[in-house]
């Protein structure tokens, strides 16, 4: 509920006057049920029709004069598009018009407004109190200091944040964990500038982003497990710790009849076969294995060849990356149609603590003045130097950014 200070001690409409002495005043901190009915009852119904509208430009400039911070805007901001939505709801359900009463809906407004002092008493926009601190760091190209209210600059625990995310509905809920590309991208770049990442290590992570979206235009998934990574496109495959599947039909219908047959291997480089000797498959596109040992590898290589009828060999290999208890972008990360989603894995609990581990890693790479921790260090700063580390990084980094968005 948004409380106007009035000096006045009349309300003025186009229909006429109303007292409002006793309602506001600047020596009265708050306002009875009985007030706030009696003044509602005074106004005739064009002057109240005219007091429940308000221009939705006015009213967000209203609200930034009211303290609120960028972070808490954006939650204002969603709650208005909520609003809208309930409102066309209740068009649909032919109930506007129709009410449950003015005490209610006061009655309502205040406990919610009562519920949420109590949930985040340092969050903005009640009582006057100077909750705006500037002693963060510019979020990004042309923001400057960014103005954040005490909520949104200190960490929230992890089980505040289950809990609000607990009483957010789906809709919100999707909402939160969805970003506009650009949002997300200026974001990102912030990331890239707090830890100091060179010039060819922002280019890998931004390399692995545009390959999510690639795979979003062509409407394609990488087929990875939950032990290793298939991020290759060249052909699909899937790798677990005890088997291998590989097929490439995709590839042969658009050569039918240019090879005359095709062998495959595995091994722990490109090219090698010291997992899996080269094995002639003959014209099958489809090939599996089973009964394998690969859970110590780091990773492993599939190397097809398609022998051409005059002796010529094309080959192609694949890589498989394995997590060694990471998480995997392609499953948790989508990327197209102008934005940017992100799931929330396995649990919503932990996707705040993974955000958070990130965060305090984020802490022991700086020292305490604030400068990079050099490579000497047992904690040194992390790259992404290859494509699983820029992948990796990317994940982490949305994790992050969207943990934001929700806290």
């Amino acid at each position: 509920m948004l409380e106007l200070e009035n000096d006045y001690q009349t309300t003025t409409t186009s229909y006429g006057s109303v007292s409002s002495s006793g309602v506001w005043s600047k020596h009265q901190d708050d306002v009875s049920y009985n007030q706030l009915q009696k003044f509602w009852s005074e106004l005739p119904p064009q002057a109240r029709q005219e007091l429940l509208r308000i221009d939705k430009q006015t009213l967000f400039e209203q609200a930034r004069k009211n303290m609120y911070c960028s972070r808490c805007n954006g939650l204002l901001l969603e709650g208005f598009t909520q609003i809208i939505m309930y409102g066309k709801s209740l068009h649909q359900d032919g109930m506007c018009g129709r009410g449950s009463g003015n005490r209610h809906v006061f009655d309502s407004a205040r406990a919610r407004e009562q519920e949420r002092e109590l949930l985040y008493p340092d969050a903005c926009g009640g009582g006057g109190r100077g909750w705006i601190s500037q002693a963060t760091v510019g979020y990004g190209r042309g923001h400057g200091t960014r103005e954040a209210c005490a909520m949104h600059t200190a960490r929230l625990s992890v089980d505040t944040l289950v809990d609000f995310w607990s009483a957010l509905g789906e809709e919100t809920r999707y909402s939160l964990l969805r970003m506009k590309e650009e949002d997300f991208v200026e974001r990102l770049m912030y990331r890239f500038d707090s830890k100091k990442f060179c010039r060819d290590c922002r280019k890998n992570v931004i390399r692995e982003f545009k390959e999510l979206k690639e795979l979003k235009r062509m409407k394609r998934e990488a087929s990875c497990t939950s032990w290793f990574c298939a991020a290759d496109t060249s052909f699909q495959y899937e790798v677990t710790l005890d088997t291998i599947q590989a097929d490439w039909h995709q590839n042969d219908s658009d050569t039918a009849g240019t090879y005359n047959y095709y062998e495959w291997a595995v091994g722990t480089r490109e090219g090698k076969s010291d997992i899996l000797d080269f094995e002639n498959v003959g014209s099958n596109s489809r090939v599996q294995v089973s009964g394998l040992d690969l859970a110590g590898l780091n990773s492993c290589y599939i190397t097809l060849r398609a022998w051409r009828t005059d002796g010529r060999c094309n080959e192609i290999s694949v890589k498989a990356h394995a997590f060694k208890g990471q998480q995997c972008v392609h499953g948790r990360l989508l990327v197209g149609d102008g934005f940017v989603t992100i799931t929330s894995g396995e649990s919503i609990r932990r996707f705040f603590e993974h955000a958070e581990e990130v965060e305090e890693e984020d802490d022991d790479s700086m020292d305490k003045d604030g400068n990079e921790v050099d490579g000497e260090c047992s904690r040194p700063q992390k790259h992404a130097k290859s494509p699983e580390l820029a992948r990796e990084f990317l994940l982490d980094a949305a994790t992050v950014i969207f943990k934001e968005q929700v806290s």
